[in-house]
Protein backbone atom coordinates (compact mmCIF):
# COMPACT_ATOMS: atom_id res chain seq x y z
CA UNK A 1 0.00 0.00 0.00
CA UNK A 2 1.99 3.43 -0.78
CA UNK A 3 1.63 5.72 1.55
CA UNK A 4 3.75 8.60 0.42
CA UNK A 5 1.87 10.87 -2.09
CA UNK A 6 3.06 14.03 -3.82
CA UNK A 7 0.70 16.49 -4.04
CA UNK A 8 0.74 20.05 -6.37
CA UNK A 9 -1.36 22.57 -7.74
CA UNK A 10 -0.91 23.81 -11.50
CA UNK A 11 -2.20 26.80 -12.57
CA UNK A 12 -4.48 26.30 -15.73
CA UNK A 13 -6.48 29.24 -17.92
CA UNK A 14 -10.20 29.40 -18.15
CA UNK A 15 -9.75 28.03 -21.63
CA UNK A 16 -7.83 24.57 -19.98
CA UNK A 17 -10.61 24.43 -17.43
CA UNK A 18 -13.05 24.62 -20.38
CA UNK A 19 -11.27 21.41 -21.99
CA UNK A 20 -10.76 19.57 -19.31
CA UNK A 21 -14.02 19.79 -17.97
CA UNK A 22 -15.74 18.89 -21.44
CA UNK A 23 -12.86 15.68 -21.21
CA UNK A 24 -14.12 14.69 -17.72
CA UNK A 25 -18.14 15.05 -19.67
CA UNK A 26 -16.98 12.32 -21.38
CA UNK A 27 -15.90 14.20 -24.61
CA UNK A 28 -13.20 12.75 -26.88
CA UNK A 29 -10.01 14.70 -27.13
CA UNK A 30 -11.41 16.15 -30.89
CA UNK A 31 -14.36 17.08 -29.55
CA UNK A 32 -12.77 18.91 -26.51
CA UNK A 33 -10.52 20.54 -28.88
CA UNK A 34 -13.59 21.70 -31.58
CA UNK A 35 -15.64 22.54 -28.34
CA UNK A 36 -12.46 25.05 -27.36
CA UNK A 37 -11.75 26.71 -30.80
CA UNK A 38 -15.81 27.21 -31.07
CA UNK A 39 -15.39 28.79 -27.20
CA UNK A 40 -12.73 31.32 -27.86
CA UNK A 41 -12.82 31.48 -31.42
CA UNK A 42 -9.83 30.28 -32.44
CA UNK A 43 -9.05 28.31 -35.59
CA UNK A 44 -9.43 24.36 -34.92
CA UNK A 45 -5.71 24.06 -36.35
CA UNK A 46 -4.75 26.35 -34.30
CA UNK A 47 -5.87 25.15 -30.63
CA UNK A 48 -5.12 21.51 -32.17
CA UNK A 49 -1.44 22.90 -32.76
CA UNK A 50 -1.58 24.14 -28.76
CA UNK A 51 -2.49 20.69 -28.17
CA UNK A 52 0.25 18.84 -30.21
CA UNK A 53 2.92 20.65 -30.51
CA UNK A 54 6.18 19.22 -28.93
CA UNK A 55 6.55 21.34 -25.74
CA UNK A 56 2.82 22.51 -25.92
CA UNK A 57 -0.11 21.71 -23.54
CA UNK A 58 -0.14 18.18 -24.25
CA UNK A 59 3.52 17.73 -23.28
CA UNK A 60 3.41 20.52 -20.92
CA UNK A 61 0.54 18.92 -18.90
CA UNK A 62 2.07 14.74 -19.02
CA UNK A 63 5.64 16.07 -17.56
CA UNK A 64 3.45 17.34 -15.14
CA UNK A 65 1.83 13.79 -13.89
CA UNK A 66 -2.30 14.71 -15.22
CA UNK A 67 -2.45 12.35 -18.05
CA UNK A 68 -0.84 8.87 -18.66
CA UNK A 69 1.00 7.91 -21.75
CA UNK A 70 -1.10 4.42 -23.16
Amino acid sequence: MRKNYLTQTIPISAAQHLFLQNLHEGQTIDASLSSLATHTGTPREQVRAAWETQGGTRDVWIKAGMFVVA
